[in-house]
């Protein structure tokens, strides 16, 4: 089971990349908007307790299952709140936060406009806003029930309540929001290739091995997506169904 749970959790790797700057100090307070449980944050906050994490979600049983993963940390804060305004109780953090981040969220927000606004009013000035989403729900779609849903999310949202928004949002289209809100991308990375999971699954591998493949995978994608910045938007995403668009606050 130890295996199968590290090996899809990519975005914990991931999350490495911050571990730099959390070390000089550059980041020491993190926002984490659609936190879900928060899981992806407990190797870092083991290694880094001093750190203030606050997440913001909007489900109430996830919300209180992080309390309870995030427990033993003292700079910890949950919220149970939709991401579109600075949850009640948090005033005197918003607008103060070094990064503000999102995990497989952008894809199921509704009112995407309204949340990339909120997420770069929560960060300070020079600070950094990054959201990674997937759109392997609209590329590599597992039922025509999912079809049907990413189209009613791209072409008649207003039917689909919040809790069943899917859509097959564009890295173009939360760069211009991005940009219209002030904020400057420094860039746009791709991750996730279909079977990179499946491919690291099939190997009877020992805990040590596994995070290891999963890291090289990780670290692979990265030097990758510097070759085809210049490629077609489509192209792209049809490769790596997962994207990173990193930015910082003007």
């Amino acid at each position: 089971m130890y295996i199968i749970e590290l090996m899809v959790d990519f975005k914990t790797i991931f999350l490495e990349q911050f571990e730099g700057a959390i070390k000089d100090g550059s980041i020491k307070s993190i926002c984490d908007l659609g936190s879900g449980e928060s899981k992806n944050f407990i190797s870092i906050l083991e290694k880094y307790p001093e750190l203030t994490y606050v997440g913001i979600e909007p489900s109430r049983i996830h919300a209180d299952r992080a309390r309870s993963h995030l427990s033993k940390f003292k700079n910890v804060s949950i919220y149970n709140s939709d991401g579109y305004s600075c949850p009640n109780g948090a005033e005197a953090l918003w607008g103060n936060f070094d990064l503000v981040i999102s995990l497989s969220v952008l894809e199921h927000v509704k009112q995407i406009e309204k949340f990339l606004s909120n997420s770069v009013s929560a960060v300070k000035s020079g600070g950094q806003v990054v959201h990674r989403w997937d759109l392997g729900h609209a590329l590599y779609p597992s039922s025509l029930k999912e079809v049907f849903q990413v189209w009613l999310g791209d072409n008649w949202p207003s039917v689909l309540p919040e809790s069943k928004f899917v859509s097959g949002l564009k890295p173009s289209r939360v760069q211009e929001i991005l940009e219209k809100n002030g904020m400057k991308i420094e860039v746009i990375t791709y991750h996730q290739m279909p079977d990179h999971k499946k491919f690291v699954k099939e190997f009877n591998l020992n805990g040590l091995e596994n995070e290891t493949l999963v890291r090289e995978i990780v670290d692979w994608e990265f030097e990758a997506s510097k070759y085809i910045e210049n490629w077609e938007e489509d192209k792209k995403l049809r490769l790596f169904p997962a994207v990173a668009l990193w930015s910082r606050k003007i």
